[in-house]
């Protein structure tokens, strides 16, 4: 009755440690295996929950994880393995501190 997620990523400043899952895009992949998912943007309500996808809900692998937002650098993480229990995945929590991109005024 219950499916849980292999991934979920909390998206955060690198400077200032808020959380800014707005307007982020989540890409995990394993292998040919790819899924995403688009944050809607100017949606702060999004920034509090770790960000995953529709269809690694308990899938178990090993993903590369990516972070992109406007404004920053991507964020990723390679060979982030997921396994099974007797009932579930057991989901792996990241954190993406993400660096912000320098702009020339």
């Amino acid at each position: 009755l219950e499916a849980r997620p292999a991934i979920g990523v909390y998206v955060r400043d690198s400077i200032s440690n808020q959380p800014i899952a707005s307007g982020a895009t989540v890409i995990l992949a394993d292998g040919a295996f790819v899924d995403s998912t688009v944050v809607p943007a100017g949606d702060p309500a999004w920034d509090a929950y770790p960000v995953t996808t529709q269809r690694t809900y308990e899938r178990a692998g090993r993903y590369e994880v990516t972070v992109r937002r406007a404004g920053y650098s991507d964020w990723t993480r390679a060979d982030v393995v997921v396994q099974r229990d007797e009932c579930h995945v057991r989901t792996v929590t990241l954190t993406a501190r993400l660096q912000p991109v320098a702009t020339l005024d």
